[in-house]
């Protein structure tokens, strides 16, 4: 890092109020995007902060903007590093952080400007109670669609857990697939509960990777906070999230779903018998996506003859066919029970109609979103 970030913490700052690292991760991301970010986050009501932007390689006219960025605020410091993916730029950020607690905010969202005053807040009030602090806090958060705002949650009430069980319970709901335990963005982790578990992102993840993440991290897992109050925008970007062609999607799919099932596999809980249920359940998901995003799409200029066959071929991979063999209709919605029929009884044809019927939803949604 160019410059020693806790060196840069501005001079009003309470020597003994605990210091939160934000890591923001930046590719390319444009300039509209990261300033309204950076500006959101320069603008928390809580002042102790150190922001660590990493550079993933960015061409030089985005470094030279990032740059400019940077000098606007004493706390903002900038690592440049080799593109390598947004794991390898956070496990920079993490080893870089010197803070009590880690924000991890993406280049394109913002968080309200009382995120880090109300988590630390409950951090505190935590600690009176109990005597130590809590490993995490946790938000919901605000889907922006341009137009449209929905408030994504997967809680109704704030709430606190501290026990054994407890804290399984909410490992198990990161797999989930209505959860919001997922991501790693709209949640403050204490650095030193990440440090001891040794617990850092999989670099050979492109997919997934938040997922992975919190699901090793949570079986360290001894307390946490949850905050009902959506503290947080997430960027949703229908063209590149719901109906982008990505010809490397499978693979991806299949180390993502390689390496949570061995996750599963490792858990030293005595709960597997409810994490590989919903291990593949998530691969399941994977799987559709696969389907969505690669075999069946518009741009996938193969005849259907040959777009059949290469599913067919992916879904016979190891870790998808277990999961098709081994999935529970009980872990499935209406749609997805439909959907998982299909693939057990090898139906390819019907996946591509669901496929073509969902893209087809995704498009009416960002519609009406827009207008």
């Amino acid at each position: 890092m160019e410059q020693n970030l806790k060196n840069r913490i501005t001079d009003n700052v309470n020597a003994h109020s605990p210091l939160v690292s934000v890591i923001i991760p930046v590719y390319k991301t444009p300039v509209e995007f990261i300033s309204r970010c950076i500006q959101s986050v320069t603008a928390q009501t809580y002042p102790s902060l150190e922001i660590i932007l990493i550079d993933d390689g960015s061409p030089a006219s985005y470094a030279a903007e990032y740059q400019k960025i940077a000098q606007s605020d004493k706390r903002i410091g900038i690592i440049r590093r080799q593109n390598g993916g947004v794991s390898a730029a956070r496990n920079d950020g993490i080893k870089a952080a010197t803070g009590d607690w880690c924000l991890f905010v993406d280049a394109d969202d913002w968080p309200e400007d009382n995120l880090c005053t109300d988590a630390l807040n409950a951090v505190q009030k935590f600690y009176m109670q109990n005597g130590y602090h809590t490993d995490i806090v946790l938000f919901p958060y605000c889907k922006e669609y341009g137009k449209h705002t929905e408030k994504i949650s997967y809680f109704k009430n704030d709430f606190t857990v501290n026990t054994v069980e407890s804290c399984n319970t909410l490992r198990t709901q990161v797999l989930y697939l209505e959860s919001t335990l997922g991501s790693v963005w709209a949640k403050l982790y204490r650095r030193e509960f990440i440090k001891k578990s040794r617990v850092l992102f999989d670099t050979d993840l492109s997919l997934g990777e938040d997922i992975e993440f919190n699901f090793r991290l949570f079986e360290h897992l001894k307390s946490a906070v949850y905050i009902h109050k959506f503290n947080y925008h997430y960027r949703y970007d229908d063209i590149t999230v719901s109906n982008a062609f990505n010809p490397l999607f499978a693979d991806k799919a299949e180390r993502f779903a390689q390496k949570l099932y061995a996750d599963a596999l490792a858990s030293i809980s005595d709960n597997q018998s409810v994490l590989i249920p919903l291990t593949n359940a998530r691969i399941i998901h994977s799987i559709l996506g696969i389907a969505l995003h690669f075999s069946f799409h518009r741009d996938n200029h193969r005849t259907e003859n040959k777009k059949l066959h290469d599913f067919r071929k992916i879904c016979e991979r190891p870790v998808f066919k277990r999961a098709i063999e081994q999935a529970r209709y009980s872990d499935f919605s209406y749609m997805r029970k439909i959907a998982l029929f299909c693939l057990k009884k090898r139906f390819y044809r019907c996946i591509r109609f669901i496929a073509c019927v969902r893209r087809i939803q995704y498009a009416v949604k960002s519609y009406r979103n827009i207008h």
